[in-house]
This record gives structure tokens, sequence and C-alpha cells, in this order.
């Protein structure tokens, strides 16, 4: 047994697991295409055998509700702000790079 453990019974939530998946794609950027990387998917049935990996299409699905969820709840946050609020986004390439670099200013009044 060297190198494992016996783990005990436990509550496994399939919908958190897809969403934590959803997140971590969000943060990491990394593509939705992930979840058909063979790696990726013997990976996480190695983590836990009952996980089934999501295809694209449910993952995108699941990436855009964390998506409406979030953006529901900052503009919630800035419906209470007093004052007034201004966001700016940029978007500008190099021509070494083949990613755009963004920029974003935020700023309070």
């Amino acid at each position: 047994m060297q190198g494992k453990q016996e783990l005990s019974t436990g509550i496994y939530d399939a919908e958190n697991s897809k969403k934590e998946l959803s997140h971590a794609i969000i943060l990491h950027e990394y593509p939705l295409s992930i979840v058909d990387h063979i790696g990726f998917i013997r990976y996480s049935t190695s983590l836990r055998p009952i996980f089934q990996v999501p295809c694209r299409n449910t993952i995108k699905k699941e990436t855009l509700k964390v998506y409406n969820m979030e953006r529901s709840s900052t503009l919630k946050l800035l419906e209470n702000l007093e004052g007034r609020v201004a966001i700016t986004f940029d978007l500008w390439t190099s021509s070494n790079k083949k990613k755009g670099i963004y920029g974003c200013h935020f700023s309070l009044h």
C-alpha cells in the first residue's frame, strides 16, 4: 500500500466538479478542448474514477453559467456603490506575440 491510501466513503458532487473545472478553465485560460485531451482524462480518472469528464459542449454551457453568475453578482455590487464607476478595457497586439494583450482600468468617482 506504499503511496496509496484507503479513503472513507464520502459524498461525490458531480455538479460541483463540473463547476470547479469551469473555474479552472476560466482562471488559467485553458482551451475548452482540454476535456478532450487524453492526458487530462487519465489524470482526472486517477483522482476520482467515478468522475465523467464532460464533453466540450457541456463544459461550455457550465462555463457560461459561471460567467453569467459572476456577471450578475458584479452588476449587483456596482449598483450598490455610491458615485460613478468607469471601467475601460483595451486590447492590443504586438508583432512578436500571437496573443492579444489585455488591459483593464478601473476607477471610482
